[in-house]
């Protein structure tokens, strides 16, 4: 009989090893599955970071690329502007030569008639 109580008492205590065992694994199960997600869940985050990330810098391109053309655009007013001036200026001048040629001629003329 006492021996069966030791046998007993043996297989308890092996059983309660083998518990103790379980849970020690179920709890590093458990603990890997949470260290598992954590990973999972940072690199999602990182991922919607990067993604953010670059549509922000896509944003700010385009905003670049946007003042850029408005500047190119701006400039080429500028010089459409200043070669309209130009043009507007040398017509001037083509007049004004012209109309002092017809007086010059017209005056010659007067003088030639008078003499």
């Amino acid at each position: 009989k006492k021996r069966e109580e030791e046998e007993a008492k043996r297989r308890a205590e092996e059983e309660a090893e083998r518990e103790k065992l379980a849970a020690e694994e179920s709890k590093k199960k458990e603990a890997e599955e949470q260290d598992r997600q954590k990973r999972f869940q940072r690199a999602r985050q990182l991922s919607f970071e990067r993604r953010a990330g670059r549509k922000k810098r896509e944003e700010e391109e385009a905003k670049r690329r946007a003042e850029e053309e408005a500047e190119r655009e701006k400039l080429a007013a500028e010089e459409s502007k200043k070669k309209e001036a130009e043009e507007q200026d040398r017509q001037k001048r083509f007049q004004r030569a012209r109309q002092l040629s017809f007086e010059r001629r017209a005056g010659r003329k007067k003088r030639e008639e008078e003499e």
